[in-house]
């Protein structure tokens, strides 16, 4: 791998841990730069789904995550009924390997797939996520989410963890026993939120901008 990456003029990494990582095994200085995901805008994503969302009119609990637990699971259903809103899952090999159906409230999507995904983040009223991409678009669609760390989490991976520390949400990084309703409804302040992603963004496109213009003079 060394030998291959140092035939890259730059390289840049998402986090911490993979920048260490590079480094170590390159020898060279790596750049921190913003997930492609969040180098466009909500408007720019939301241009790209097509469709609605038949959920309903009073809005849904976005559940989405990789692993589907039953600590979470039990608490997202007490949420859900106490607000009286449907949890939308959108995964459904783990909807019936974790037999989902028995948790009332919960709801499987009939659509799948990255359409699907952007149209019930755009819907939905809350999000609930143990997922660095759901993180992500929660953030750009301006949600009202939580991301719960759970015990299992690759703690090599702080893709997330520092995700939210650099835009100032660390108190959505919370465990599952920290899940509650005036959390998630407790307010972002998403003007200074948007504004930290802003400024994240320009320095990573001048990364991008930079590195383009290398490859069209070589």
């Amino acid at each position: 791998y060394a030998k291959l990456l140092s035939r890259f003029a730059e390289l840049s990494c998402r986090e911490p841990n993979g920048q260490r990582r590079l480094e170590q095994l390159t020898g060279r200085g790596v750049t921190l730069a913003l997930d492609p995901t969040l180098l466009l805008t909500a408007d720019d994503w939301r241009a790209r789904a097509t469709g609605s969302v038949p959920f309903a009119p009073n809005g849904y609990i976005f559940y989405y995550a990789f692993s589907y637990s039953k600590a979470n699971n039990t608490r997202i259903q007490e949420i859900a009924e106490e607000l009286d809103l449907p949890v939308v899952v959108i995964d459904a090999k783990q909807w019936y390997i974790k037999r989902m159906g028995r948790y009332k409230n919960f709801v499987l999507s009939r659509e799948t797939g990255p359409n699907a995904f952007l149209k019930l983040m755009n819907g939905a009223k809350y999000v609930v996520t143990t997922s660095f991409h759901g993180t992500a678009f929660a953030t750009l669609y301006r949600k009202q989410f939580c991301y719960i760390n759970i015990p299992t989490h690759d703690s090599g991976d702080d893709r997330t963890s520092f995700l939210v520390e650099r835009l100032g949400l660390t108190d959505r990084f919370i465990p599952v026993e920290n899940l509650t309703i005036d959390l998630l409804d407790s307010s972002i302040n998403y003007d200074e939120v948007l504004y930290r992603l802003e400024m994240l963004k320009s320095s990573s496109l001048e990364y991008l901008d930079r590195n383009l213009e290398r490859a069209e003079h070589a």
